[in-house]
């Protein structure tokens, strides 16, 4: 049995770090992590071409520091990475069922193939840009990610 989709290449699109090491070493005390992802899906039914975009952002910052929001930010990633991903169309099937069929696999399963190369490229990042420990992502459930995640969808027949 063919699979439905199919990673054919991956990688970063876009990449923004800013680490301030030295206030970073002279902190005391708690430091807070956010973190969001967010996700995009583009695509061509007719192509059989879908490309989805996971992006994170994620900052490490001083709530004891008095300056304004960005001033407590020690550390900043803003990281686009990207799947290019093929698949198979059921000529037999209604085009709208196949349609839908195809963006819940890509919603699900190209977010749960494509996450670990996202988490493999923040720690590598953080860990090559002088971290440590760097960060880590931690594996998720991706059906509970979709719920936080702020998603698009531009799908054309």
């Amino acid at each position: 049995m063919e699979a439905k989709i199919r990673l054919n290449h991956c990688g970063i699109e876009s990449l923004h770090w800013r680490c301030d090491h030295q206030a970073l070493e002279q902190t005391e005390g708690n430091l807070q992590l956010a973190v969001r992802i967010g996700r995009k899906i583009q695509g061509s039914l007719s192509a059989r071409v879908a490309r989805i975009t996971l992006s994170c952002s994620l900052f490490l910052e001083d709530p004891a520091t008095a300056e304004g929001p960005s001033d407590k930010r020690l550390v900043e990633l803003f990281l686009d990475y990207f799947g290019v991903f093929s698949f198979v169309v059921d000529e037999e099937v209604e085009t709208q069922r196949e349609r839908n069929q195809i963006i819940d696999l890509l919603q699900l399963n190209g977010t749960a193939i494509l996450f670990p190369y996202l988490r493999a490229a923040v720690t590598s990042i953080s860990a090559t840009a002088g971290l440590n420990p760097p960060f880590v992502l931690p594996t998720v459930n991706v059906h509970k990610l979709l719920d936080t995640t702020t998603s698009s969808i531009d799908f054309s027949e």
